[in-house]
């Protein structure tokens, strides 16, 4: 009896490894998209309390842009937080493997979601970004192709450098997604080697 208790309460190898690397993975990723987004966020608000508001579409859409993808940042950093708390999970409840790797398959699914989706506003108000600041690179200088000169200020670039900051937090966060979910992956597929 004595040792069908010990049976059910072990640890299930696959799990174990799954268990550690949404750990790792959960918290390197966690304090990667921590300071990225932060540094972009302290960046964008310092922009944009010295900088002179602007009528200008294509810079306002630039930078809303860079917002939402600040925005998106954030919810995947504390969706990331989450993979070490399904990690614990394991720990406790000690699930097969095949319970552990459907349901990290899931978080991790909605977390690459949320990356990917990050990136593309933030590439797409990139290049509002850098398309305004060619505009002004174009519009400046003794060979001024346009009729109002509007000089390229230190500022501009900082908004880019807060936009690539972004972007970099969300290739962070679907790297580790994809190596977790590779993890997974070879969770679900120990149980079916097990099985045969």
């Amino acid at each position: 009896m004595c040792v069908k208790a010990e049976e059910q309460t072990a640890e299930v190898p696959a799990v174990k490894v799954l268990r550690g690397r949404l750990w790792s993975w959960g918290w390197l990723s966690w304090w990667s998209q921590t300071v990225l987004s932060v540094i972009a966020a302290v960046s964008l608000l310092f922009v944009n309390s010295v900088s002179q508001p602007t009528s200008n579409l294509p810079a306002l859409i630039g930078r809303s842009l860079a917002f939402v993808a600040l925005g998106a940042s954030a919810a995947s950093n504390f969706w990331t937080w989450g993979y070490t708390r399904i990690s614990a999970r394991f720990g406790r409840k000690m699930p097969s493997a095949a319970d552990a790797s459907a349901r990290a398959l899931g978080a991790l699914r909605v977390g690459t979601f949320i990356n990917l989706l990050g990136m593309c506003f933030a590439i797409v108000g990139m290049e509002a970004i850098v398309g305004t600041l060619a505009a002004k690179a174009l519009t400046q200088g003794p060979l001024s192709l346009g009729a109002i000169a509007s000089p390229v200020q230190a500022i501009d670039v900082l908004i880019v450098q807060a936009n690539t900051n972004t972007l970099a937090a969300h290739f962070a966060g679907l790297v580790a997604n994809m190596r977790m979910t590779r993890a997974a992956n070879a969770c679900a597929t120990s149980e079916l080697v097990q099985a045969a």
